[in-house]
């Protein structure tokens, strides 16, 4: 528990900054003015003709830093048995009488009393609203007291106004005790709240069936009889009321740390630790396979984040139900450097329409025949290379396969050679090429891109833009530099193309060939600004995440000998020494199950992240409300116990056919998954395994780990992918087979 100053102390900080919110029951016999007075509260406004209430309704008011959520109950008899369910964990019970209706008074205190008796309501303040203080013949407030009877009220805060919800006397009054009550450590209302786990505890410490798991008897509404409605309208607008209040109060606990709690201190420094992959593999294990966090603040947009690890609930939200998930969530930092456009930084109808016309190269059979032979081309390249001094010699994989990836992607996205295999002929020795030049322009730009989104991926907008205007941010104009380098260079490439195409040449067989000729629904090509943004983005994301997976399977492939002499013999037995080809990858079975066993324990990109438009209920009877940011991961899926058996080692065997067919198809997500997956999953995964087959059939790889670690599980990093110790990287003994 923690100490008690420290729970004031934060209780006093969220006063002062955080937005606070208090539900309240409105009760009170009918025709007593609950309705005109939520209409005052919400609008200023009062109407003579009000629609008395008939069952309930809820009206979220904001104040201030104060949101007031007001249940407002019908007074008929026949509703007012249902009163006690709705003034459960409420903060505070607000009951109306009509102070000129001397009549009803009596009616109106056994009605209250009988209703504060039920222990469950126990503790609730109490605000009594005597209404229509503007008449002549309404009560005064000692008269209230008296004629309610409300002296013999203990153990409950009891307070009494004389209002007038037409002419708006003592509003604001009612409105200060009202506001003032968000402050009140009474537990929270356990159907709607993200500290509805609060209210699940308490329930089992008392030993009491928590309110969700109850009959859906006891959250029956009663429906309008047909003499009281006019039509069909009004009896289906409560049916859908009784299911709506039937499922809010169905939905199963969610757990979790409470807002700036010491818990949610804990949690949130171990994400910034280990990284929130790690992190959501610890809470799945911690808290279960749904958690959720609230955020006290608006956080990049975000005031809540629901964390999945089920593959049911993961394909809920990505395939069953995704109309309601088809927002990517993206840090700010994506917004300000891409301005919401591109593949990666655009949301909503710009999205679908740049998917659609960049996904055809990667579903092309021809066009991945193609990209498979530039893989395998300079994948041999880079084995020419490390075999030119004709023994062993240790290297940085890592470094390695990123510049081998960096000239099939600068090839495959728009025939731009890189020259990157001449760069590590030069440092061991060899004799690079005569026409090689430095490392361009466009080079550091990607790589310098990258890096330094990595450093500033968690800055909010508002801190951006006061960097930008300031110029104090050497991170932000590294990366305004390397941005205006990148769309300088590639613009150059696209007047260059466009201008070649008008004189009668061929049109090549890459990325931004294809993309030149595309058109969308309505007939319309692509503008050069458009192609430049999704041409780097697409060779942006397939850079590093290709390389790294790439280093990774060499490295954790030659850490188990019976893998490594299995793919050995795969890659003899199915090759015979010639390089592979694209037609060689279903005969080349067990390195696709290395491959896709990497892919399970090291995913490049570990975490994808979606919107919830509207509220939502998972299959595992958990709520999602409107606005919640859905994490899901590919490396928590991966490696879930509940989900492989000894999931932390690698086991190629998984994903063998019969393996394969026993899995849930939402529980290997490497690439992410829904219409916001990776757009080149198919052609990464491709890529990996033939440079992984070419270079291994070279190859004896050793892995050289840091002295005191293991060589397997690898010492991996993410910032924004899959990543290594910038400054040992993988280092392996290469040697010729």
């Amino acid at each position: 528990m923690a100490p008690v100053w420290w729970e004031r102390l934060l209780d006093w900080l969220r006063s002062l900054f955080f937005k606070k919110e208090v539900e309240l029951s409105l009760i009170g016999l009918q025709n007593a003015g609950k309705t005109s007075l939520v209409n005052v509260i919400a609008t200023g406004g009062f109407h003579e003709d009000m629609i008395p209430t008939v069952g309930f309704n809820m009206r979220k008011v904001t104040k201030g830093a104060v949101t007031i959520k007001l249940w407002d109950l019908g007074g008929q008899p026949r509703f007012r048995s249902m009163w006690e369910r709705y003034c459960r964990g409420v903060q505070a019970v607000v009951y109306v009488v009509d102070s000129t209706d001397h009549e009803a008074l009596d009616t109106a205190r056994s009605e209250l009393h009988d209703l504060l008796a039920k222990p469950s309501l126990a503790g609730i303040p109490l605000l009594v609203l005597g209404n229509k203080n503007d008449l002549p013949e309404a009560l005064g407030t000692a008269e209230l007291i008296e004629r309610l009877d409300l002296k013999t009220l203990r153990e409950r805060e009891v307070c009494v106004y004389s209002i007038s919800c037409k002419s708006q006397n003592n509003i604001n009054l009612t409105l200060d005790w009202l506001t003032k009550h968000a402050k009140s450590e009474r537990f929270p209302h356990p159907y709607t709240s993200e500290e509805a786990r609060s209210w699940i505890k308490h329930c089992t410490a008392q030993d009491a069936a928590p309110i969700e798991h109850r009959s859906s008897l006891d959250f029956a509404i009663a429906l309008v009889p047909e003499d009281e409605a006019t039509g069909g309208g009004l009896q289906q607008q409560q049916a859908a009321v009784q299911q709506e209040l039937y499922d809010e109060l169905s939905y199963a606990p969610t757990p979790g740390p409470a807002a700036l709690s010491l818990e949610s201190i804990a949690d949130v420094s171990l994400i910034l630790r280990k990284g929130i992959h790690e992190a959501m593999l610890a809470f799945s294990n911690k808290y279960g396979p749904v958690c959720r966090f609230a955020n006290p603040v608006d956080l990049n947009g975000a005031t809540s984040w629901v964390f999945l690890n089920s593959p049911e609930n993961v394909q809920w939200v990505s395939a069953t139900n995704v109309k309601n998930y088809m927002r990517r969530y993206l840090p700010d930092i994506y917004k300000f450097v891409t301005h919401e456009k591109g593949i990666l930084g655009s949301q909503d109808e710009y999205n679908r329409r740049h998917r659609k016309l960049c996904q055809p190269p990667f579903r092309s059979p021809q066009l991945l025949q193609e990209f498979a032979n530039v893989v395998v081309q300079r994948s041999e390249q880079m084995a020419e290379v490390l075999r030119a001094g004709g023994g062993a010699l240790t290297t940085d994989v890592a470094l390695q396969t990123q510049r081998l990836t960096l000239d099939i992607v600068g090839l495959v996205a728009f025939s731009h050679d890189f020259r990157q295999a001449e760069l590590t002929r030069q440092e061991l020795g060899g004799q690079a090429d005569a026409d090689v030049q430095p490392p361009d322009r466009l080079l550091w730009a990607v790589n310098t891109f990258g890096e330094v989104l990595a450093r500033v991926f968690i800055t909010p907008m508002p801190v951006l833009r006061l960097l930008e205007r300031l110029g104090v941010s050497r991170e932000l104009r590294l990366l305004q530099e390397a941005v205006v380098t990148m769309r300088d260079s590639l613009l150059g490439v696209i007047h260059e193309r466009r201008a070649g195409l008008a004189a009668g040449a061929p049109a090549r067989a890459d990325l931004l060939g294809v993309l030149l000729d595309a058109r969308d629904e309505a007939g319309l090509p692509m503008t050069d600004e458009e192609l430049w943004e999704d041409v780097h983005d697409i060779m942006g994301a397939g850079h590093e995440t290709t390389a790294s997976t790439a280093a990774a399977a060499l490295w954790a492939i030659a850490a188990h000998p019976e893998a490594e002499a299995r793919v050995h013999a795969e890659l003899d037995r199915v090759l015979g020494g010639r390089p592979p080809q694209h037609d060689d990858l279903e005969a080349l079975q067990y390195t696709g199950q290395a491959v896709r066993e990497v892919l399970r324990l090291y995913p490049a990109i570990p975490i994808f992240p979606r919107e919830a438009a509207s509220a939502d209920r998972l299959p595992s009877g958990h709520r999602v409300d409107a606005g919640d940011v859905v994490f899901m991961s590919s490396y928590a899926l991966g490696r879930s116990p509940d989900i492989w058996k000894d999931p932390e080692e690698f086991r190629p065997e998984r994903f063998s056919p019969e393996a394969e067919a026993e899995h849930h198809r939402f529980q290997w997500l490497p690439f992410g998954a829904g219409p916001r997956m990776c757009l080149g999953a198919g052609f990464a995964q491709m890529s990996v395994t033939l440079m992984v087959a070419t270079l291994m059939q070279r190859f004896h790889f050793r892995p050289l780990p840091q002295p005191g670690t293991p060589a397997f599980p690898l010492q991996v990093a993410y910032d924004i992918t899959l990543n290594f110790n910038p400054t040992n990287g993988l280092r392996m003994e290469v040697a010729p087979r």
